[in-house]
């Protein structure tokens, strides 16, 4: 499963700013790495994300979503290095259990 990175500006600590910072915590389970950027683990790609944030944001504000891979380099992220090699293992994880079920499912057909 992949790892996106939503990043954004908004200039005021405004409604949006809380609402977007309330959704990453708590519906898409994204992990902070810098002050607006977050990372986290979807099974849809960029466009859904950016489709549950979008309504919240105002007329100045900025967002950003983009895949990333785990070729990272980094200096004093809010995230440990423990932690962000945990995140891209979980996504390794997920993605593997989905060839599985994939697989299984197609294995269970033949049977048929």
């Amino acid at each position: 499963m992949p790892v996106y990175m939503v990043s954004y500006d908004i200039p005021e600590k405004n409604e949006s700013y809380s609402k977007i910072k309330e959704l990453l915590e708590k519906q898409l389970k994204a992990q902070s790495v810098l002050e607006s950027q977050w990372l986290l683990v979807h099974d849809g790609d960029s466009g859904k994300i950016i489709n549950i944030l979008k309504p919240h944001i105002q007329q100045g504000d900025r967002l950003l979503v983009q895949k990333v891979t785990d070729d990272i380099t980094d200096e004093n992220l809010l995230l440990t290095k423990d932690e962000l090699k945990n995140l891209f293992d979980k996504a390794e994880k997920k993605e593997q259990d989905r060839a599985d079920e994939a697989t299984a499912g197609l294995m269970g057909q033949n049977d048929e």
